[in-house]
């Protein structure tokens, strides 16, 4: 399932890079009739995992970044998100008014450098694991 969603959004990005070297890695999926609306990723991470939705865009402005939010919440104390857009950025900061204390976000543009060297720590990982 993992490889059919990473396919799906983000080919070329950083995203499916994480989900390829962390296998510990969490997804939640909803569903439509067979059809995948949208998908969670968290990934283990100190201090918070880290969490990235997305929802295709047919499904946009139905609720269902909020339940995945709300599912994500229902098993993790506090959580990372990390804002791509003002469209991310307008959507984590409503929640985190409606989940005061759980929710830490961090720029993505402005880290980059740290998910460069984040995404080389869990491939060497990764390989050590395979050996």
């Amino acid at each position: 399932m993992k490889r059919r969603l990473r396919h799906a959004t983000f080919q070329y990005g950083y995203m499916w890079r994480f989900a390829s070297v962390a296998p510990d890695s969490v997804t939640i999926v909803a569903f439509s009739g067979g059809r995948v609306m949208g998908w969670c990723l968290v990934f283990a991470h100190d201090p918070a995992p880290i969490a990235n939705i997305f929802v295709n865009r047919r499904y946009r402005g139905r609720g269902v970044a909020h339940r995945l939010m709300r599912e994500v919440l229902d098993r993790y104390a506090k959580i990372l998100v990390v804002l791509h857009d003002k469209a991310s950025g307008g959507f984590y900061g409503r929640m985190r008014r409606r989940y005061p204390n759980r929710i830490t976000t961090i720029d993505w543009w402005k880290e980059l450098p740290y998910w460069r060297r984040l995404i080389k720590k869990l491939k060497r990982a990764a390989r050590a694991r395979q050996s």
